[in-house]
C-alpha cells in the first residue's frame, strides 16, 4: 500500500532536470533576462493580498477582481496606467483591509 518513495523521487528529479534543460534551451532562443517574471509575480501577490492571504478561495476571487479592475482601467483610462493602478490598489487594500476582502467574512478567533 502506498507509493514507492525512491521511484517517485527519481521521477521527480528526472522531470526537474528535463524542465531545467528545456528552460536553458528556450532561454537562449528567446531574449531572457533576470527581471522577466517580476511584474507577473507582483500582480499575483496583489491578487492574493486583495482576496486574503489565508484563503485559497479569496486569492482566486482576488485574482478575478484584480484582472477585471486592471482591464477596465485600461479601457476607461489608459493602458499606460494599468500597472500603476494595480499597485495603488495594493496600497489601498493594505491600508483599509489588512486581512483582505475575504478576511472580512471570516469569523474572528
Amino acid at each position: 500500500m502506498g507509493q514507492i518513495l525512491h521511484g517517485s523521487a527519481k521521477t521527480t528529479h528526472a522531470v526537474r532536470a528535463a524542465a531545467g534543460a528545456a528552460g536553458i534551451m528556450l532561454g537562449s532562443m528567446f531574449f531572457a533576462f533576470f527581471e522577466m517574471g517580476f511584474i507577473t509575480g507582483l500582480k499575483g501577490f496583489v491578487a492574493a493580498t486583495l482576496g486574503g492571504l489565508g484563503s485559497i478561495t479569496g486569492a482566486m476571487l482576488g485574482g478575478i477582481l484584480f484582472g477585471l479592475i486592471e482591464t477596465f482601467s485600461a479601457v476607461f483610462l489608459s493602458s499606460a496606467y494599468k500597472d500603476g493602478i494595480g499597485m495603488i490598489l495594493l496600497i489601498a487594500i493594505l491600508l483599509v483591509f489588512p486581512s483582505g476582502l475575504v478576511g472580512l467574512w471570516q469569523k474572528r478567533r
